[in-house]
């Protein structure tokens, strides 16, 4: 079995090369059982890792010049590049996504063409093109978060229904969204925190909207899409102490407002962020950011450095 590649986890990725090499070409690397999306500049060999674990597979790491991983933690090898997090994207139209399930080669992989067409229909029905991932007008007066209740992650469902809380808690705040219900009913301690589903447009028009934002670590410690889109989005994110790395130093006070994962370190940041001044300087910053080091074309362009 050859590697494959997830529409949803390395489509951010593809849209970096088109922008650099104005094509999308990568390559498979003759590995088993691992998913990743690899490619090759000048006869040096490039391999992302977009997984939620911190692992460095020995496989990859020992086939590639350098190794892009979402989620690094703590000392790394020398090739391995800590990037940083990206977010699912429409990477690929219907037209290309019909014909790279009739072809059943776009990811050079022994997935069958109805394998690859869910793979990709996936990323157009429930995603949309980076571009449209920008900042916009901000209701100071309303807040929104929307996220899954995780059935392990039991810390990062604690955090953000302490968020939730907090901001319902305010009497000069209305409270947007809450926890999506889980199909199977599992986990029932959140009752009083479940919203209806929404699709991705609305989530993103809804953040936008949104006075602040709150980022915690989500699954096995990961940064999760969230802290990407908020500083795409360019909104001012309180979040708790990150599991993970980034790929250039993420100051307190200028890319995110930091907090703990109590009520009162929440609310504190609340009140915080009630000066304007510094929930615009803040949006600035988290902007700026995404664009120097997370946007697609500035991922690929920091491991072909």
């Amino acid at each position: 079995m050859s590697a494959t590649l997830d529409a949803l986890y390395y489509g951010f990725y593809v849209e970096g090369l088109r922008r650099v090499f104005g094509r999308a070409r990568w390559c498979t690397p003759p590995l088993e059982g691992v998913t990743g999306m690899a490619f090759e500049v000048g006869g040096r060999r490039f391999y992302i890792c977009a997984q939620d674990h911190a692992d460095i597979d020995p496989g990859p790491l020992a086939w590639c010049d350098v190794f892009g991983k979402v989620n690094a933690r703590g000392e790394l090898p020398p090739k391995v590049v800590a990037i940083g997090p990206g977010f699912g994207i429409t990477a690929w139209s219907r037209t290309r996504s019909a014909a790279a399930a009739v072809s059943s080669v776009a990811f050079r992989s022994e997935r069958t063409p109805r394998q690859t067409i869910v793979d990709l229909r996936r990323q157009w029905r429930y995603r949309l093109p980076e571009p449209r991932v920008v900042p916009g007008s901000v209701d100071p007066g309303r807040v929104f978060f929307a996220s899954t209740i995780w059935l392990k992650e039991s810390a990062t469902n604690e955090a953000r229904a302490t968020f939730l809380r907090t901001v319902q808690a305010r009497p000069e705040l209305t409270l947007d969204g809450g926890f999506a219900p889980r199909y199977d009913g599992s986990v029932t301690a959140f009752d009083d925190l479940v919203a209806p589903r929404v699709s991705y447009r609305t989530y993103l028009e809804a953040t936008r909207r949104s006075a602040f934002v709150f980022n915690t670590p989500a699954v096995l410690g990961c940064h999760g899409w969230k802290l990407a889109e908020f500083l795409a989005l360019g909104k001012a994110i309180i979040s708790t102490p990150l599991t993970n790395d980034m790929p250039a130093p993420f100051v307190a006070g200028r890319h995110f407002h930091p907090a703990d994962p109590t009520a009162e370190s929440i609310d504190t940041a609340i009140d915080a962020l009630a000066d304007l001044d510094y929930r615009r300087h803040l949006e600035h910053h988290a902007r700026r950011y995404y664009l120097d080091h997370l946007a697609p074309d500035a991922v690929i362009r920091r491991l072909i450095a």
